[in-house]
């Protein structure tokens, strides 16, 4: 990777950290305990999953692996005030992470293990893309649809929503 490539992966973290703590700030406290179905998670669950996506970003550009033969659980936040705070902390410390990984390093191999039994093994940039940020991704636009069966707003995430119509390219 060089250097231009990775001002542009932190241009889309930047990106991406602004829209998610969006729509984290719309988590609403009253209706935790709701879920749109009996198979989907609760919207305290969902939003915790995005609120933490974070601490899988920092130990995939920390790290070299994940051992969850011995793992570290992610934090369970009670409200949107303490999912906020966490995910900012944990934001903050992954960007550092980013500036100061070198960039020979985006290509090594990253791995996910039980113990001595391999996972799953990929470059650290493809690990960090697709398992942690296309992740988030995801489960933030679930958590925008959850908003939307409350009827509640639905934050902008690429150019505009119903709730928000003024196109926007920021």
């Amino acid at each position: 990777m060089d250097k231009q490539t990775l001002d542009e992966l932190l241009a889309e973290y930047d990106r991406e950290m602004k829209v998610t703590r969006t729509v984290l700030d719309q988590v609403p406290d009253e209706h935790l305990d709701w879920a749109p179905h009996p198979k989907s998670m609760k919207l305290r669950n969902l939003a915790n999953h995005v609120a933490t996506m974070t601490d899988w970003l920092l130990v995939t550009v920390d790290k070299d692996e994940l051992d969850f033969a011995d793992p570290t659980p992610p934090p369970t936040y009670a409200n949107r005030a303490e999912m906020l705070a966490g995910f900012d902390r944990v934001a903050a410390q992954t960007r550092t992470a980013i500036m100061k990984l070198p960039l020979e390093k985006w290509h090594a191999t990253w791995t996910c293990r039980q113990g001595p039994q391999v996972l799953h093994a990929a470059s650290r940039l493809h690990i960090y893309r697709i398992w942690c940020l296309n992740h988030l991704v995801s489960h933030r636009g679930q958590l925008n649809l959850y908003y939307r069966l409350l009827n509640l707003p639905v934050a902008t995430l690429y150019f505009n929503s119903a709730d928000e119509p003024e196109f926007s390219f920021s």
